[in-house]
């Protein structure tokens, strides 16, 4: 009994450090199933259960986003720090299982919005001489 608490112990221990080293989230998840024509995927997290995703649904246990699901892969927007999002392709795994996480380029902080604007803007009158030359030909 002794060894068996020893055991969950060190296990609890070392997953701790694999969630705090910063390991990619997606590296635990499996596909199990892409319908591209439908909008459904079918993963495996972490913790063995299964959960139909569809376009905008969050993926367990991540801050990501499904934003496109197609025949040989999923398509998320990952919410990295200060709010940034990262488009992640999380390719289906072969015989083992495994999937495959390509994280593409980050997308840049939104530009910052001036509140005060330095523009004069001179009011321009419509030239009433030529309207009335129009109207006394008539």
């Amino acid at each position: 009994m002794k060894t068996l608490t020893i055991a969950i112990c060190i296990f609890l221990a070392l997953a701790a450090r694999a969630e705090s080293s910063g390991a990619d989230p997606f590296d635990s998840l499996s596909i199990m199933a892409l319908g591209a024509l439908d909008g459904r995927a079918v993963v495996k997290t972490a913790d063995n259960k299964m959960h139909v995703l569809k376009l905008g649904d969050v993926i367990p246990g991540t801050q990501a986003t499904v934003s496109q699901i197609l025949g040989d892969k999923l398509v998320v927007e990952d919410v990295v720090e200060n709010g940034l999002k990262q488009t992640v392709w999380i390719t289906k795994g072969g015989a083992d299982g495994k999937v495959t996480v390509q994280r593409m380029s980050m997308e840049a902080a939104a530009p910052q919005v001036a509140t005060r604007a330095n523009l004069v803007f001179k009011a321009v009158e419509p030239d009433s001489k030529s309207t009335d030359k129009k109207k006394a030909e008539k």
